[in-house]
Order: C-alpha cells, then sequence, then structure tokens
C-alpha cells in the first residue's frame, strides 16, 4: 500500500456482513440481502495505525457451530 493511501487511513475496525441468502437468491440482484438496517454492524471500537502496526500481519478465523469455516493469512 502507497504512503498516500495509509495517509487516508483513520483506523480499523471490525464489520459483520449479516447478508439475507434467500433475499439474495430471488432478487435481480443481491444488493437487497446486504440492505436492512441492522445488517452490518460495526466495532465497537476503532483502532488507529499506531495502536495495530502489524495490521498487515493479522489472521481471520470464522467457526460456525464449531467448524473452521475461514482461515486466511497474508500467506495464503
Amino acid at each position: 500500500m502507497g504512503q498516500n493511501a495509509r495517509a487516508a487511513i483513520a483506523g480499523f475496525t471490525i464489520c459483520n456482513d449479516v447478508s439475507v441468502r434467500d433475499w439474495q437468491r430471488r432478487a435481480a440482484t443481491g444488493t437487497i440481502g446486504k440492505s436492512f438496517d441492522t445488517h452490518g454492524p460495526l466495532g465497537p471500537w476503532i483502532v488507529t495505525q499506531d495502536e495495530l502496526p502489524g495490521a498487515n500481519e493479522l489472521s481471520l478465523k470464522t467457526w460456525v457451530n464449531g467448524e473452521l469455516c475461514q482461515d486466511v493469512t497474508p500467506t495464503n
């Protein structure tokens, strides 16, 4: 990431994309399943760049009902 882009970043937070799959399957576009008021919760905190110097090295793992469904690291 270029230095100009990094200067525009206020901080990092978490967003949970709560899509309604049955609406997405029935609609002409997938956006209707992502447009409900409560389907994009954020936060509750924003972490600034100086608080998270290794942001490019973070991994993400997601479990659903005890099953690992997502495992993303900077190397894979």
